[in-house]
This record gives structure tokens, C-alpha cells and sequence, in this order.
């Protein structure tokens, strides 16, 4: 059977992440897979109920030193993880990614395909604020010749394989939607109707949109590889076994 980890990039989600984990362990327990929470740098109380919920069930909890942000959790979560699974999911903590798309995501997987992403057949209940601005955003895109899957955030499952092969890539600012695209892997695409939030706030705020546009577009320059950047990001605290 497939060793496969579900990792997910956690910042002031004390609202959500109880019962985001618990939804995730019951999908994932046919699979005897494993959570991955990476803590990136909260001032609630998440890493205090990521560690009671190893102490219950196992799940593995990196806890990184400062707020790096939640490309760059990602990326440190998935260099550590890289070794020791088959395929990695990953999927934001407020679950608004439809999360009963992992089994078919796991299929497809077992299947031959090393990149499946989800993308949002409908954005109809995005706040006003997140639809105009993910409009520009990606009028962004085509004017910098950035190939992006519209509607795709960072609900996506990637073989050892396509992780291995991302950690390898330059990055300077992780922008890892597009670095997916860089990888000469033809994604499998899965489609769903995202869900509204239903607890904690969006993080999604205008300075961070904009973050994300300049990550884009320097997403094709020669920097650094991927796993040599993830080292940057010091995980202060591991709970695992």
C-alpha cells in the first residue's frame, strides 16, 4: 500500500482545525495514511491542539520559528516529508477545498498520475473582494506568459517523484502553483465547488494578493533550488513517532 501524507500549512486556524482534523483522518483512515500540520509561526493556540491531537492520534506537527508564510510552510513541509512518503496531498486548513476529493485523488494516483489538481468549478462563494482580485491576478499571469491553472489553488496531490523534481527548482519566493507547471508533468484535473468558510477569517488580504503577484512573477528566474531554499525556513519543533 501507498505511504501517503496530507499536508496542511496552518496559521492562526484555532477556530477550524479540530474538526479539520478530524474530517481528515476519517477520509484518510481507509489509506492508513498521516496529517502533517506545519505551524507557521501562530499566536493562537494551534500548535496547542496540534500536539493534544498527536498525543490522540498520531498526526505529525512541525512547528516553524517565525511566520514564513504559507508558501514557504509548504515548501518546508514538504522537504521534510519528501523521504519518507509516496505522494503528498495538500489542502488549506479551512477545508473550503472540497476534501471528499481525496480518495479520487489517491485513484487517480494509484492509476499512473504524479500530478492531480483540484480546481474550483465555481467561485460563488468567494467574497466580492477575493473575485476581483483573483480576476486580476491572473490578467497578471497571461501578460507575464505564467502557464497557471485558473481556478487552482493548493489543494493538489503530487507523487514522490514531481516532489522531488519541484524541490529541485529554482525559487527565490515560493509560488508553488506555478512551479507545478515548470515541472513537465501534464496534471490530471479534478473540479469542485468550493465551500464558504465556516469558521476563522479568510487570510487572504489585499498586501497578500499582491505578495502572490510578485511571486508570480518571479517565478521563472534563476535562483536557488526549491530544497535548498526549504532549509531557510528553521522548524524550531518536530512531533512525530
Amino acid at each position: 500500500m501507498f505511504k501517503i501524507a496530507i499536508i496542511i500549512p496552518c496559521y492562526n486556524e484555532e477556530a477550524v482545525l479540530s474538526n479539520t482534523i478530524i474530517t481528515l483522518l476519517k477520509i484518510l483512515e481507509p489509506y492508513k495514511g498521516t496529517l502533517i500540520l506545519a505551524d507557521d509561526g501562530s499566536s493562537d493556540k494551534t500548535w496547542d491542539i496540534i500536539s493534544d491531537w498527536h498525543k490522540k492520534a498520531g498526526i505529525i506537527g512541525l512547528k516553524l520559528a517565525q511566520n514564513y508564510g504559507q508558501q514557504e510552510a509548504l515548501l518546508a513541509a514538504l522537504a521534510w516529508a519528501e523521504p519518507k512518503f509516496d505522494a503528498f496531498i495538500t489542502i488549506d486548513a479551512d477545508l473550503q477545498d472540497e476534501p471528499k476529493l481525496i480518495p479520487k485523488m489517491i485513484e487517480l494516483f494509484a492509476a499512473g498520475h504524479e500530478l492531480v489538481l483540484a480546481v474550483r468549478s465555481s467561485r460563488k462563494s468567494d467574497t466580492f473582494f477575493k473575485k476581483a482580485s483573483a480576476a486580476v491576478f491572473y490578467r497578471v499571469a497571461n501578460i507575464g506568459r505564467r502557464r497557471l491553472v485558473p481556478n487552482h489553488g493548493d489543494f493538489r496531490l503530487m507523487s514522490r517523484s514531481a516532489a522531488q523534481k519541484l524541490l529541485a527548482r529554482p525559487v527565490k519566493k515560493p509560488f508553488l502553483r506555478a512551479m507545478i507547471m515548470q515541472l513537465g508533468i501534464e496534471p490530471k484535473l479534478l473540479y469542485f465547488a468550493r465551500q464558504p468558510r465556516t469558521a476563522g477569517e479568510s487570510k487572504y488580504s489585499l498586501k497578500k494578493m499582491a505578495d502572490l503577484a510578485l511571486r508570480l512573477c518571479a517565478s521563472g528566474g534563476r535562483h536557488q533550488a526549491a530544497a535548498r531554499s526549504a532549509h531557510r525556513y528553521r522548524i524550531e519543533a518536530i512531533l512525530a513517532g
